[in-house]
């Protein structure tokens, strides 16, 4: 091969490489700008384009599933935060976290409580610390709504007993 065939070919690989990644920073800073001015379902949109693209970035799944949580779409927020658990990222602490909420969210205290007790709270960013204390008095009072809530319906079906441990629970 003639060597300047070598480097244009060089070149033209090294324009379409850089080319690919200022694209890419680009839609990353217009989806995180989207996020912040609260347009969600354009940020959304964008960052599923970036994990399409990027499937193995957990910062781009992150924010794909802080999204979907600001819309409310909580069981498609958990699927996202958990690729940034499956793809071992220094940013599971914090995945954890907002599994936990969405769960909260979605009245699943079990599920939540798990995931807020398996956050290494020294892996966690100094100023998601108070976040994570937050979240579990957050969680502490859906749990005591969950026991009423409970007690009541027991109530209303004539199981007095079981109405009463709810009682007990709650207190």
């Amino acid at each position: 091969m003639d060597i300047s065939l070598s480097i244009f070919l060089f070149t033209l690989l090294f324009n379409s490489i850089c080319f690919a990644s200022a694209r890419e920073d680009l839609l990353f800073k217009r989806a995180v700008n989207d996020f912040k001015n609260q347009q969600y379902e354009k940020s959304k949109d964008e960052f599923e384009q970036l994990t399409k693209s990027n499937p193995s970035k957990a910062i781009y799944w992150l924010n794909l599933g802080n999204s979907y949580y600001e819309l409310r779409e909580y069981d498609d927020a958990v699927e996202s935060y958990q690729k940034v658990i499956q793809l071992n990222s220094p940013l599971s602490p914090v995945a954890n976290l907002y599994i936990a909420k969405a769960y909260r969210k979605q009245k699943k205290v079990k599920n939540a409580r798990n995931f807020l007790n398996s956050i290494d709270v020294q892996a966690i960013p100094p100023n998601l610390k108070n976040v994570v204390i937050e979240e579990k008095v957050a969680l502490q009072s859906t749990e005591k709504e969950h026991f009423l809530d409970k007690a009541l319906d027991d109530y209303h079906d004539g199981d007095n007993e079981e109405a009463l441990d709810n009682i007990i629970s709650f207190l």
